[in-house]
């Protein structure tokens, strides 16, 4: 269990709720967003007008769900009659998630700190004043997001590693070596400008070659590991030959590098290890068509039917899995994973008969569209969800159930800036942030005459005919001038190389 489930538990029901939080408990930023993912809405009561305005406009008359009202330098009394009148009213603290422990001391560190203080309160069964709650928590050994990156920078070689963006004449290899570097360097170095720089001078590059070897590379032999997000089924189908084990495919919808590098050496420090390498998403870097292409194996053209939507990804699973020999009922297949408490998700790979399981956790892409900081956002938001540890239990369970576990995303992500909106209406058959769609060239080419600067054509045997891709440059976006955004779409190294991870068995550690 987390430390904030103790929280959420004093809201049980659809009602109005009236908090006195002398701890700040309802400031942190894991409690606001554990309110949010179980649809609890938040406000303050700390001006009168302000909250008046906001209650009648969005909560009094159209709202049937659970609100908190946190009270800021007030007391019950002094709320209105007519919300006091049908409120709970809660007083919540820190004695509320550490009964036995003296509340100011554990105040005073880090709420980072806090799951593991949680995890092990329970070795004590006497309460404690501030002096030995201190002398406790000085004795537990915390593993915190914070310092996983100072624990694994001292054995890591910047100046090596950047050895490759040197490299003249790179290959597709190379390519995939530099996105894992992006990673590392964002990990290790966040906001280093001369680094970003590096990035985006390596990224006009990587431009040349993905529209010069995109289509050409699909002939690359892909035995030891997959090239393109559709070649992961057929590689892990021979897996299965040779392994005779259950298989299980997690797509981290959304995940570029920057964020696999975080979830990788936090899952390290929880002694689960793994194998990355690097795989090429499908362009346009949008879900319908790359996740599409993971999850039936096949290229765009065969699916053209559906390149607007993922609803047909279920039928497409179980239809290649049942031409290798599986019978439907093994075959299972789950979506918007990672919101819920891990105990609370019904997952069908725990089934006895289930030997094929995919699953889309949809997390990472939910933050990135709602950042409002950029990366940063999307950073701290990830951080705060892998200490609740559900991708941790996931792949633990995953393992004891003897299944071969493989890890990938369906495109990545990139911080872009608005270039202002292209008013065609209905004209685009696809209006995303990063690629528009057109079903017809002229129209596109057209599009393109007023936008030479900041759009691309994006052209490839591998889509279907009426689907024709124009793409913002660089990291430019369809939205409105110097709005700063989190999305994908188009062709950028880091929208295209995304993670391919292979979870080892704890035999082969």
């Amino acid at each position: 269990m987390n430390w904030t489930q103790a929280i959420l538990d004093k809201f049980p029901r659809q009602a109005v709720y009236l908090i006195k939080d002398d701890d700040g408990l309802l400031e942190k930023a894991e409690i606001q967003l554990l309110l949010k993912e179980n649809g609890i809405s938040l406000i303050s009561y700390s001006d009168p007008v302000h909250f008046r305005f906001e209650y009648e406009s969005e909560f009094r008359n159209y709202y049937d769900g659970t609100l908190v009202v946190r009270l800021v330098e007030y007391g019950f009394e002094q709320i209105p009659w007519d919300v006091y009148d049908r409120a709970f009213q809660l007083s919540i603290g820190i004695y509320d998630i550490f009964p036995l422990l003296d509340s100011k001391a554990v105040s005073e560190i880090d709420s980072k700190k806090w799951q593991r203080l949680f995890e092990v309160q329970s070795s004590n069964n006497l309460r404690m004043g501030y002096d030995k709650t201190k002398q406790f928590i000085k004795d537990i050994k915390f593993t915190t997001i914070e310092n996983i990156s100072v624990q694994f920078q001292e054995n890591y070689d910047f100046e090596n590693d950047l050895t490759i963006f040197k490299k003249s004449k790179k290959m597709f290899s190379d390519w995939g070596l530099i996105s894992k570097t992006i990673g590392n360097q964002r990990l290790y170095k966040p906001q280093d400008r001369e680094f970003e720089e590096l990035v985006t001078e390596s990224n006009k590059e990587f431009q040349e070659f993905i529209v010069n070897h995109f289509d050409k590379n699909l002939s690359m032999v892909a035995f030891k590991q997959p090239n393109y997000v559709n070649q992961i089924t057929s590689f892990m189908a021979r897996n299965v030959n040779k392994t005779q084990r259950r298989q299980a495919l997690i797509v981290m919808d959304g995940m570029s590098f920057t964020q696999w590098s975080l979830i990788e050496k936090w899952l390290i420090t929880k002694r689960i290890k793994m194998k990355t390498d690097s795989i090429m998403a499908w362009i346009p870097s949008i879900t319908s068509v790359s996740r599409q292409a993971i999850f039936s194996g096949k290229r765009p053209t065969e699916y053209s039917k559906s390149i607007d939507t993922t609803a047909k990804e279920p039928h497409h699973w179980r239809e290649f899995w049942v031409k290798q020999g599986f019978a439907v009922s093994e075959i299972k297949y789950q979506r918007g994973l990672g919101h819920l408490p891990y105990k609370e998700e019904k997952l069908e790979f725990k089934y006895n008969r289930t030997k094929i399981y995919g699953c889309v956790v949809d997390v990472i892409d939910e933050f990135m569209h709602g950042a409002r900081q950029g990366q940063a956002t999307v950073q701290s938001e990830l951080k705060i969800w892998l200490e609740r540890g559900y991708l941790e239990s996931m792949l633990n369970d995953l393992l004891t159930l003897d299944y071969d576990v493989f890890i990938t995303a369906d495109h990545g992500n990139i911080e872009a800036v608005g270039i202002g909106q292209i008013q065609q209406g209905v004209l685009a058959t696809g209006r995303g942030q990063r690629v528009r769609t057109y079903d017809d060239e002229i129209l596109r080419s057209s599009t393109i005459e007023g936008h030479k600067e900041t759009t691309m054509k994006w052209d490839s045997s591998t889509l279907p005919e009426k689907f024709l891709p124009l793409i913002a440059r660089e990291k430019a976006a369809f939205v409105p001038k110097d709005d700063i955004i989190m999305t994908h779409g188009g062709t950028h190294i880091e929208e295209v190389f995304v993670p391919f991870v292979t979870v080892l068995k704890r035999d082969e550690l």
